[in-house]
């Protein structure tokens, strides 16, 4: 399960909110509880003799805004124990950092375990009661630290994830066609590869450029055997383009020669 919220959070922060929804704060009671609750706290959280079955990953903003605070402390001394409060102390103002963004909590969940919806779906729910409702850190009572807009985003993400190994796929295969490729053709004579890469041309203007000028170029400095092999690829070719049945005067004569060659074996 994958919930997506907005403002880092302490991954047991669900334990909590379950303890105290549950069994009045007190661990040593849910780990004795005879509930439905009680079972589903020690198999998410384990116990002293338990581990838990549910892995809570650290958490760590995808985005964020760090944003300068002011608190203003008005009776010091009384809060430190030295004092009563009085209106003869001066206010102390106090900077600190705030911090709001969008964080992603991951909860996975073992293997071989019953049941595995139910269990995933009560811990992701303490979780974002924990997350909503108690919040985090030691100002929750003056508003930080808790979280809004929290959303389970497991789907999306597993969408994400399967699209992400489908190009890897993609690019596995792309890469050992191309290697197998560069094998066939590295056992192949010069007449065999021209040939093959004759054959791979498409029918746009530049390909029929290229068989007409650079291969047949390249064409004419084989030997005779190899000139052979790529001879009929050629003819093959210019058959599709239409070069072989309308040439122009230039390509006339390329096409002779190629038909003198291939009668000659």
């Amino acid at each position: 399960m994958i919930v997506e919220t907005l403002s880092r959070y302490s991954p047991k922060m669900g334990g909590q909110t379950a303890l105290q929804a549950f069994f009045e704060g007190e661990e040593e009671k849910a780990a004795v509880a005879d509930s439905l609750a009680g079972d589903f706290f020690r198999t998410i959280f384990g116990t002293q003799d338990q581990r838990g079955r549910v892995q809570f990953y650290d958490v760590f903003f995808m985005n964020c805004e760090i944003i300068p605070e002011i608190m203003t402390v008005h009776f010091r001394r009384y809060y430190e124990g030295k004092s009563p409060p009085t209106d003869q102390e001066d206010p102390m103002p106090i900077a600190f950092y705030g911090v709001k963004g969008r964080a992603r909590v991951i909860l996975t969940l073992e293997k071989l375990i019953t049941n595995p919806p139910d269990l995933l779906k009560v811990a992701g729910s303490w979780t974002v009661k924990a997350l909503s409702e108690l919040g985090v850190g030691s100002k929750t009572a003056l508003g930080y630290g808790r979280f809004a807009d929290v959303e389970d985003v497991t789907g999306e993400l597993l969408a994400e994830l399967a699209q992400a190994k489908e190009l890897e796929m993609q690019k596995e295969q792309k890469t050992r066609a191309k290697e197998q490729v560069e094998r066939m053709l590295a056992s192949l004579s010069r007449g065999e590869r021209l040939a093959y890469e004759i054959s791979s041309l498409g029918q746009d203007a530049r390909d029929q450029e290229r068989s007409k000028g650079e291969l047949y170029q390249e064409f004419l400095s084989l030997s005779r055997d190899d000139q052979i092999v790529a001879a009929r690829a050629l003819k093959e070719y210019w058959i599709k383009s239409g070069d072989w049945q309308k040439p122009s005067k230039k390509q006339k004569e390329k096409n002779i020669f190629l038909l003198r060659l291939l009668e000659s074996t």
